[in-house]
């Protein structure tokens, strides 16, 4: 059923992007999508895990654009996006 499915995709897909009529499912996958236990993204660095990101979050095809902006300039900057202020992991190590 999962390919079935990704065709169907595709071919509702082709109306907005005539484009991309050649391409045809090569594998589908079922998987869950992560979601922290409180429901909320976790985004930042790990308490006792020097250098270690982390980034889950069930909204990631939606968010995954700005958040990864907004990592990616933490990480190399070293300054705490206050956007992010709510979603650290250290709140499940507290």
């Amino acid at each position: 059923p999962g390919m079935a499915q990704a065709a169907i995709v595709i071919e509702r897909l082709t109306k907005i992007l005539p484009g991309i009529a050649p391409i045809k499912p090569e594998a589908t996958r079922v998987t869950q999508r992560p979601i922290p236990r409180d429901g909320l993204s976790a985004i930042g660095p790990v308490p006792g895990l020097d250098g270690y990101y982390l980034m889950v979050t069930h909204s990631g095809a939606t968010l995954s654009p700005a958040l990864g902006a907004m990592a990616a300039d933490e990480i190399l900057t070293g300054i705490e996006r206050q956007e992010l202020a709510d979603f650290r992991p250290a709140r499940f190590f507290t």
